[in-house]
């Protein structure tokens, strides 16, 4: 960590030393006073990105503690949450590829006892993730209306679009169709969103990340029509069995930098 943070300090330290010798009537560098000032600027990002972190006042020391910590991995089990008795759940997902162009939505209806209802995967154009999110939900809630079910969750892996469709705040006018849309059968039915973690929406990824690969689209009933991929995902949510997420803790190198430059501009 120390490694990815230092060379920048110096530079900005020797910079400073040399901005002082020829504009501020300084006479010559002042090495003691620049390795002190960068010492202290590396361990004031250490404090505040590392709340473990203390700092001794000796070198060696300071680098051994610093050395000794790591990002922490926290992992934790999620499991699909079956609907309740008498209610469905709808599971959708979007997938957008800027690079090439070919976007894809999918999503699934099932019922309590986690059996399939309907499942999609339809390739599409779309000007970002969140249209093509917020495209995939439309076609499940629609679904659900048309065919008289009026007692559903749409369960989403996108916390903007969550927000956004709990608080009617539109603030990408290019959703607002779509959120227009999803608003008024919510008025109509019983309709709740909720936000889940990406390891607990993987049949609604599969199958929109199936359709922008594979540019085809695919409208089922039929557990059986399932790709093998997604049928794995599909019964190991049927099962209640978890999947694993793992997830770093924020002590890494973007938020070093990010404080590092905040604390240079403070001492410029």
């Amino acid at each position: 960590m120390i490694l990815k943070i230092t060379p920048t300090i110096i530079c900005w330290e020797i910079w400073k030393q040399w901005c002082a010798c020829k504009y501020g009537g300084q006479r010559y560098f002042h090495r003691n006073k620049m390795c002190y000032q960068a010492i202290g600027n590396i361990k004031a990002v250490l404090k505040r990105t590392l709340i473990s972190f203390h700092g001794n006042n000796n070198w060696p020391d300071f680098c051994l503690e610093n050395e000794r910590l790591r990002s922490i991995q926290r992992i934790r089990q999620v499991t699909w949450q079956m609907p309740s008795v008498g209610t469905l759940k709808i599971n959708s997902d979007g997938s957008y590829i800027r690079e090439n162009g070919r976007d894809g939505i999918g999503g699934l209806v099932r019922n309590s006892h986690g059996d399939l209802l309907m499942a999609f995967s339809i390739p599409i154009y779309s000007s970002s993730s969140n249209m093509a999110e917020a495209m995939a939900a439309e076609l499940g809630v629609k679904w659900c209306y048309q065919f008289g079910h009026t007692n559903f969750t749409l369960e989403l892996d996108s916390m903007d679009l969550v927000n956004t469709l709990n608080n009617s705040e539109i603030t990408n006018m290019k959703l607002k169709p779509m959120i227009d849309s999803i608003n008024n059968i919510q008025n109509k039915v019983q309709m709740q969103v909720r936000h889940c973690y990406r390891e607990g929406n993987q049949v609604a990824d599969f199958l929109a990340k199936m359709a922008s690969n594979s540019n085809q689209t695919l409208i089922t009933h039929s557990y059986n029509i399932l790709p093998i991929q997604v049928r794995g995902a599909f019964l190991l949510d049927k099962w209640q069995l978890p999947s694993i997420r793992c997830k770093y803790d924020r002590a890494n190198f973007f938020k070093l930098v990010s404080c590092l430059f905040h604390l240079l501009e403070g001492t410029s």
